[in-house]
């Protein structure tokens, strides 16, 4: 190799520089051609790692002349940019200068056109030229500068790009094989199209540099064809140019097969390449004494391709850590067992491409192209399909089919269905003919032929009942990537792998399907036969006689599907080891059956419907389980259970006809596990029960049990060998609690269904249509229903006959409330139609409408009718009693601030807290651990928070972690929340699980740090080793904190030491009960009350969350009377905190319950959004306005703070402006909302089976997806697909299902691809809310959403830019919160489509006004909108509350019309303006926008109600409305002062305030970059009176200096300022003296402000202050921390110091 290859040149950083206009080239050309440099090793610079601004300004002018390279890709739009047009110029600086070479790359442009600077390339410099905004002295300095530089390259000879589709691919291949040469470089050639190559190699070599001191070991494994060796050659071309001695060696494997002395061969062909000589090898032994000798010390970087055993890779690299520091060597196999065997520091694990990359690949090869011909698009997404993203596939069948028709690629991929493609074949089969012996290859067959999707135990014990070992041959195949294993334990085998086996069943013998080991379908086999399938290849049942099994003796395994055997069983097999009949239809087992079931293990008879009695266990002697789940009709257990000697498990769950179980299944003295879960009719447990001496897991959830035997709740084992009280306490009562689930009473629907048709415009249509009796009817009716509810709620539980009864009336108002929906629908489509014919109103439109409502309403109206007569005839059967009204509680509660955030109190803890504390700081060198145990509701995580916050804590350890853990211990997940709880953010969820450990190693390494882990539900002992290794890198003396209910979790977890947490004394539990019954009202209790409280405070024995659940409830109640009710409630004589709990929510208003009881969608520990959770109840219609002036939102506001002064919710989480965020529930109370939400609400995740019951709202994990063919799609209101980080995107076909749930209210998507589903979803004409994030595939979405009238929220944030039209958004009337992102021009020529909004600039055009008609409307989110350059008038919008605009990087200008005798933004409290870069401000309607100035637009009125103003990156901004009376935030960063300036010289008349502007401010932040302080006046600090946080970012020493003015040393200088902050102030050495003089400061708050080394000397005078904290000052942290300099006699005043790195 040159020896040029390898040196370098310190001048140089980077081997080519590419200048290029973003828009035109950035995502096509531009990325393909850096993603190909990258890949050949070639250093490229990449913009996108700098921050935007000037800093990236800088840094690419550095970069081009630290590049050995420039390539300039000249586009149409090339010059409109002076940021490229500067980069050329410097790029011909440095060419003149040293000699930089420079490729010119003429994208759609000619070389003439560059060069003389003509025709559009020409035009768009001189418009650049023409530019009004640029100097005329620049002008003179710069032009000529940039005409040199265009005139000098465009001479330079280059690459022509055409519009070719093959052309482009082919250029970039060119360009690389011409800088290698230029920088002299050899590398390896790899696939033309690396489409996703550049995520796969770049996790690997940044791990290669962060050991750059260490000997790399490096494995690729995965399965053949999946991009191993492409991976190692990209890896190897990118780090080569590093190495002097470097070596790859390819195809291991077929060397060693083809020759004798393969692998002498290799090892001599490995000392050539390093030594650059030629060795004789005489031995293997010779070899490796050779290479042993003649490597040690020496740098190399070495490629085994391909190896596929042990010893290859120990002769061939037998002690890797000889070689020198720096060393890399890389093995790729397809054996991961292999690289088990030898400790490799990084595995790379090849995984199929995703959907986008699968199409792209295959696009390349088949078309030529990135993307498919169109009329090919559905052909080409089959063929992706089939392919199931295997790299080899994509490639080879992409080639096959390119350049043929049609019909051909039909023809080809129907036969791939049969008979896969060759090449592939061959290339899979590697991997199964390297299997070691025939047992291992006869359980692939198996498991490829009948067992994928099936569990992997119960593969394992079948297939050793056929004696194959499958235990060491399963796990032999995973090793191999011939099988994988799901988080469910299911085997799962990659498509083309599964062909590939069948394949091989078919070739042994092709034509006489007799002979094959394997049949499907096939009732004429030979004693060949192993395994058959046989099914229905249609709708009918099939039939065959046991005559044709007469020949295969030799038949293992059989599966039936929907087929019935007839004739004689004894004809069956006598090897049969599994048998799976699914579709058994006969009402018992036939008697001759079970001569061939003697040696049965293992009887599975699941979802049998029509099963009625078990076989007679006396012919099943060595069965050992027996599972019978969901067997409806099962009434009967055969009495001889009782003899079955071998039975360890018996599953019933779901048997619901079952009455009672045979009285000698308790004589089972083996049975371990019981499981009747779902039993509904079984209602007791006899106390023989004591004779099942085996039983440790009794499972009776849902069940009739009133109550379970003395000798369970007294056998600790049974109770999964617990040690805690609670746990004992807990399934006592769920027997009890879960007799039977209630049913959540429909008050939202009959209240809703009240209100419409007691409205105007009902009764009118009604009037209208001639149906207004039947409507007046019906109100009648709905309002007999509503005023029983409440005696309904009350008595449901002890009635099941009223549970009924509920069921039925649900689905009653249910169908009446679509029904209105039509109905409103229908009429508000002919008010739009009458609105565009210029029509008065939609009655009198066509005659349609009658007919609609005469077809189809009027008889709907009758059908319901029926039902309702039917619902009340049963009513008045159950006596339920009327109640005038419902009572409302919900105004009742003493007033209060901020009460919900009690649960941070520990009164009564103050010891227990003190202790911890102790035992977290004892000296020892080991990590140790520390447990706090107790039963749930003790105050676990409130102990563990306050220890957590403690300052003593925080200054003790350097760094800190809290992770949630509840039920899943799972390794890998609470790795990753342990990186996000360091780093403050969430993590990437497409970053792999070995860069998040390296990451969080590098974090902690050395580190003294504290580990919370909260609410340990259940681990094992060996997952808690796993994790300890990941802990083991931090400093001796750090600490994991635990908190659990289980002690015996906590010995599992070898807790150092334990804290048993028990119950508050008498006196705390009265003071926490106090204090939030009355707040801080308590000093004049009345007496009575206090005697009665205490006695309460008593019953709750100790438990905080009882406490504060029944303190929350008595809030409401002042009478004696009352509080006696609560003393003497009958629900203490279950002694059950649940039932407290459950009393608690009991005495909730109906409107309260049905929203608690909604919280069950979401998963225990889910931290819940305040705002789209209170979005979700006004799409079920759970709020209703009483008040015509009080906003829907504002009720669901109240219903939370209710919620969380009542306990229901915790842990708030509440913003700088003191507005709850988020907030999550106890287990306990999710438990509650399970239990009280009955059967309506479901949630579904990976363990769940499927639905049994029929729900109306569903929320589920992507894993349950497939749950979703199994719910009652006529049922169904709510639909939450919950994100998950470890899942990846869900397919069209996944989720095709949806597209019958046309009931739906709320629809919530995330990571989805929806390309055949958005079309549809205009049939959910329902929706009230609609959610997609993260999705992809919208298409032409706003076609199907305009036909969404009901909608009241959208938020769409897709996964790539999707096309919207603003004429939709003016027919969803109803709409109140609007967060739209990505969203590009619609291609129709609607007035209101975004082309026409740019004809504002012409004089005498009407501006589209898209928006008016949303009056209901109360939030706007625009967000990263590309085209959009103007926004619509908003200011009359009535509820508009929330403004949010960020990075709409084209917008200019925000319209208003002048017209203010309406309120001007009547309702707007929060506005925000980000990164919107061209936004001028506000523009007059009719104004030509150029000669608009700065005091036209200030003439607005003032924002009359704004309490939270942002503008972040809107540098131009300087027309707007003032903001004089902002009051709660202004956040002012790298922005314009005019605003400001502007605000501040608002006049009192102007304002109708006599108050000086923003003197109600209270929270200011505000940051120097951009900011021009030097006009802002300098007594404007005198206003902010009301001001208690100021925030100073990003200020330089020279802005200090100037800002002194603003705060004089007068004592009345904000005189409420609370907190101070000084953030990134990084040149900044000393705090500003001036900040003594700020008396009243409390919190003094500096951060990353990294040369920061003093504190002023008038410290001491801030007699107030009370918490200081430094957080990323190392300068200043070191000196205060040595407690002895005169910085710190500055500070130590402070009670409460707090230093801290950054994480």
């Amino acid at each position: 190799m040159d020896s040029s290859s390898s040196s370098s040149d310190s001048r140089f950083i980077y081997d080519v520089f590419i200048s290029f206009r973003g828009e035109d080239t950035r995502r096509s050309f531009v990325s393909h051609l850096h993603a190909a440099l990258s890949n050949a090793g070639i250093e490229t610079f990449n913009d996108e790692l700098f921050r935007k601004g000037d800093e990236i300004r800088s840094q690419t002018l550095r970069a081009i002349e630290k590049s050995r390279i420039s390539i300039v890709v000249f586009s149409k739009n090339y010059p409109g940019s002076t940021w490229c047009l500067d980069e050329l110029a410097k790029i011909m600086e440095c060419h003149k200068a040293h000699d930089q070479v420079v490729i010119p790359v003429y994208y759609d442009v000619g070389p003439s056109d560059v060069r003389h600077q003509c025709g559009d390339f020409g035009k768009t410099f001189k418009k650049t030229a023409e530019n009004r905004h640029l100097g005329k002295e620049w002008k003179e300095t710069v032009l000529s500068s940039w005409r040199s530089a265009l005139t000098t390259s465009g001479s330079f000879a280059g690459f022509v790009v055409t519009n070719s589709r093959s052309s482009e691919a082919e250029l970039v291949q060119q360009i690389v094989e011409v800088i290698l040469k230029k920088l002299k470089r050899r590398i390896l050639n790899i696939t033309q199209y690396p489409v996703g190559l550049d995520t796969r190699v770049q996790p690997v070599i940044q791990f290669i540099q962060n050991q750059s001191s260490k000997v790399s070991l490096i494995g690729i494994c995965g399965m053949g064809g999946s991009g191993k060796t492409t991976t190692a050659k990209a890896i190897y071309n990118n780090i080569h140019c590093k190495f002097v001695n470097l070596s790859f060696i390819g195809n291991v494997r077929e060397v060693c097969q083809k020759e004798n002395r393969g692998i002498i061969h290799l090892q001599q062909q490995l000392l050539s390449d390093i030594l650059n000589t030629k060795e004789k090898i005489g031995s293997i032994e010779e070899g490796e004494m050779v290479i042993n000798e003649r490597f040690q010390g020496k740098r190399v970087l070495v490629v085994l391709d391909d190896v596929t055993t042990f010893e290859q890779l120990e002769v061939l690299c037998r002690n890797p850590n000889l070689f020198g520091r720096g060393s890399v060597v890389i093995v790729t196999t397809r054996d991961a067992h292999l690289l088990k065997l030898v400790k490799f520091d990084y595995v790379c694990t090849m995984k199929e491409m995703d959907e986008k990359e699968s199409l792209e690949l295959f696009s390349w090869h088949a078309f030529r192209h990135h993307s498919p011909i169109e009329e090919f698009r559905e052909l080409a997404w089959y063929a992706v399909v089939y392919c199931g993203g295997l790299p080899l596939a994509l490639e080879v069948i992409g080639s096959y089919l390119h350049g043929r028709s049609e019909e051909e690629w039909e023809s080809q991929l129907l036969k791939l269905k049969r008979i896969p493609h060759h090449q592939v074949h061959e290339m899979l089969r590697i991997s199964y003919d390297g299997l070691k012996d025939d047992m291992e290859k006869d359980i692939f067959l198996d498991i490829c032929c009948f067992f994928i999707g099936k569990d992997r135990a119960y593969v394992t014990e079948i297939l050793n009942g056929c004696g194959l070992f499958a235990d060491t041959g399963i796990a032999v195949l995973i090793d191999q990537g011939l099988l994988k294993v799901d988080k469910n334990n299911k085997l799962q085998m990659h498509g083309l792998i599964r062909d590939m086996g069948r394949e091989i069943v078919r070739q042994s013998s092709p034509r006489k399907l007799g002979e094959r080991s394997r049949l499907w379908f096939h009732d004429n086999g030979t004693e060949n036969v192993e395994g058959l399938v046989v099914e229905s290849q249609g709708p009918d049942r099939v039939s065959f006689n046991t005559d044709s099994f007469k020949k295969m003796k030799n038949l293992r395994l059989l599966q039936l599907d929907c087929v019935d055997l007839t004739g004689d069983y004894g004809n069956l097999s006598k090897k049969l080891r599994w048998v799976c009949w699914q579709g058994f239809t006969f009402n018992y087992i036939p008697d001759d059956f079970h001569q061939v079931l003697v040696n049965l293990k293992v009887l599975n008879l699941s979802h049998s419907r029509y099963l009625e009695s078990s076989p007679d266990f006396s012919k099943l002697p060595n069965l050992e389980k027996l599972i019978m789940k969901d067997c409806p009709c099962l009434s009967e257990i055969h009495p001889s259970i009782g003899d079955l000697n071998n039975l360890l498990l018996i599953n019933l769950k779901d048997c619901t006809g079952l009455n009672n179980l045979p009285k000698k299944i308790y004589q089972l003295k083996s049975l371990k596990t019981l499981i009747l879960s779902g039993c509904l009719k079984i209602d007791k447990l006899e106390e023989d029960i004591k004779q099942m001496k085996s039983l440790t897991t009794l499972i009776a959830k849902n069940t009739a049990i009133k109550e379970i035997p003395f000798s369970i709740v007294r056998h600790e084992e049974i109770l999964n060998q617990s040690e805690d009280a609670d746990e004992k306490w807990a399934l006592v009562n769920d027997v009890d609690v879960n007799r039977r689930m209630v049913e959540q009473i429909p008050y939202a629907v009959a209240e809703s269904l009240f209100n419409r048709l007691t409205s105007t415009t009902f009764r009118e249509h009604g009037r209208i249509y001639g149906v207004i009796e039947e409507l007046e009817r019906l109100k009648n009716n709905v309002e007999c229903i509503r005023a029983v509810l409440p005696d309904a709620e009350k008595k449901q539980e002890q009635d099941c006959v009223i549970q009924d009864w509920i069921t039925s009336l649900k689905d009653v108002l249910h169908l009446a409330d679509d029904l209105l929906d039509e109905f409103t629908i229908e009429g508000m489509r002919y008010e739009v139609d009458a609105c565009d014919k210029n029509q008065v109103t939609w009655v009198h439109s066509s005659d349609s409408s009658q007919n609609f409502l005469n077809q189809k309403v009027a008889p709907e109206i009758e059908k319901i009718q029926k039902k309702f007569d039917d619902v009340l005839e049963e009513m008045d059967k159950l006596k339920l009693s009327p109640k005038d009204a419902v009572v409302k509680q919900t105004d009742s509660l003493r007033k209060k601030s901020n009460s919900f955030l009690l649960e941070s109190d520990i009164t009564g803890r103050e010891d227990d807290k003190e202790e911890i504390i102790n035992l977290l700081r004892q000296p020892h060198r080991n990590i140790l651990s520390v447990a706090i145990v107790g039963i749930g509701g003790i105050g676990k995580t409130t102990l563990a928070q306050s220890v957590y916050n403690d300052v003593e804590v925080q200054n003790h350890f350097e760094k800190k972690m809290w992770v949630c853990v509840s039920n899943n211990f799972d390794v890998k997940t609470i790795v990753k929340k342990m990186l996000e709880s360091l780093m403050d953010s969430k993590i990437d969820d497409k970053l792999s699980f070995e860069y998040i450990q390296h990451k969080l190693h590098e974090s902690l390494t050395g580190e003294r740090y504290l580990l919370v882990l909260d609410d340990i539900c259940s681990a094992t002992h060996n997952k808690w080793t796993q994790l300890k290794t990941y802990l083991m890198c931090g400093a001796g003396d750090s600490r994991v904190l635990m908190t659990t209910r289980s002690k015996s979790v906590s010995k599992r977890l070898q807790a150092s030491n334990l804290h048993v947490l028990n119950g508050l004394t008498l006196e705390a539990s009265w003071s926490v009960l106090k204090k939030i019954t009355f707040g801080n009202e308590t000093s004049g209790v009345n007496q009575e009350l206090e005697s009665i409280g205490k006695q309460i405070a008593k019953k709750c024995k100790g438990v905080p969350l009882a406490i504060r659940t029944l303190g929350g409830l008595l809030q409401s109640k002042s009478e004696e009377r009352e509080w006696i009710s609560v003393l003497q409630g009958d629900f203490w004589d279950k002694e059950s905190i649940m039932s407290i709990l459950k009393f608690s929510y009991q005495s909730l208003p109906l409107q309260l319950i049905q929203c608690f009881a909604f919280c069950s969608l979401f998963p225990k520990d889910w931290e819940i959004e305040k705002d789209m959770l209170i979005q979700l109840w006004m799409a079920q219609g759970y709020l209703e306005c009483s008040d015509e002036k009080q906003l829907v939102e504002d009720v669901g506001n109240k219903f939370v703070k209710i919620f969380l002064i009542k306990s229901f919710f915790q842990d708030a989480k509440v913003s700088d402006d003191g507005d709850i965020v988020s907030f999550k529930m106890h287990d306990l109370m999710h438990d509650l909302a399970i239990q009280v939400a009955g059967n309506d609400c479901c949630y579904l995740d990976s363990e769940a089976t499927r639905c049994v019951q029929r729900p109306m709202h569903v929320s589920l994990e992507p894993n349950a997806v497939h749950l979703l063919a199994s719910l009652d799609a006529s049922r169904l209101r709510t639909l939450i697909l919950l994100s998950s980080n470890e899942e990846e995107e869900l397919n069209g076909d996944e989720l095709s299902v949806i597209f019958n749930f046309k009931h739906l209210r709320v629809l919530k998507l995330s990571n989805c691809s929806l390309s055949r589903l958005y079309g549809s979803i205009e049939n959910m004409k329902h929706l009230r809310y609609l959610y997609l994030t993260h999705c992809r595939g919208l298409g032409s979405l706003y076609k199907s959403i305009s036909s969404l009238v009901f909608l009241q929220t959208l938020i769409l944030t897709p996964n790539e830019k999707m096309e919207f039209s603003t004429k939709v958004l003016s027919k969803l009337v109803n709409m109140r919160h609007l967060h739209i992102s990505d969203w590009e021009t619609s291609r129709d020529e609607t007035p209101s489509g975004f082309e026409n909004l740019s004809t504002l600039q012409y004089e005498g055009m009407v501006f589209s006004n898209w928006l008016s008609s949303l009056t209901n409307i109360g939030e706007i989110s625009f967000f990263s909108c590309g085209t959009l350059q103007y926004l619509p008038p908003l200011e009359r919008l009535p509820f508009l509350k929330s403004l949010h605009i960020s990075f709409l990087e084209e917008l200019e200008y925000m319209y208003y019309e002048q017209d203010f005798t309406s309120a001007f933004f009547p309702s707007l409290e929060s506005l925000t303006l980000q990164f919107c870069y061209k936004l001028r401000g506000w523009c007059r309607m009719g104004d030509d926008f150029n000669n608009t100035t700065c005091s036209q637009n200030l003439s607005l009125p003032p924002f009359p109600r704004l309490s939270q103003l942002s503008i972040i990156g809107c540098r131009i901004l300087t027309c707007m409305p003032a903001y004089p009376d902002v009051e709660n935030r202004l956040e002012l960063y790298n922005c314009s002062v005019e605003t400001l300036v502007a605000t501040l010289n608002t006049t009192a008349l102007e304002r109708m305030n006599v108050f000086p502007p923003l003197s109600m401010l209270k929270s200011l932040h505000i940051d120097g970059v951009g900011l021009d302080v030097k006009r802002i006046p300098k007594d404007w600090m005198q206003n902010l009176t009301s001001l208690q946080l100021l925030q100073i970012n990003w200020f330089s020493c020279q802005e200090f200096q100037e800002i002194k003015p603003w705060f004089k040393d007068d004592p009345k200088c904000l005189p409420s300022l609370q907190t101070i902050a000084f953030h990134n102030c990084e040149d900044l050495e000393a705090l500003p003296d001036w900040i003594c003089s700020l008396s009243s400061l409390q919190h003094l708050r500096v951060y990353d402000c990294i040369n920061l080394a003093s504190m002023p000397e008038g410290m001491p005078c801030l007699t107030n202050l009370e918490t200081l904290e430094i957080i990323g000052c190392p300068l200043l942290a070191e000196e205060c921390q040595t407690q002895t300099d005169e910085t710190w006699s500055r500070i130590s005043h402070v009670p409460k110091i707090i230093f801290s790195s950054l994480h």
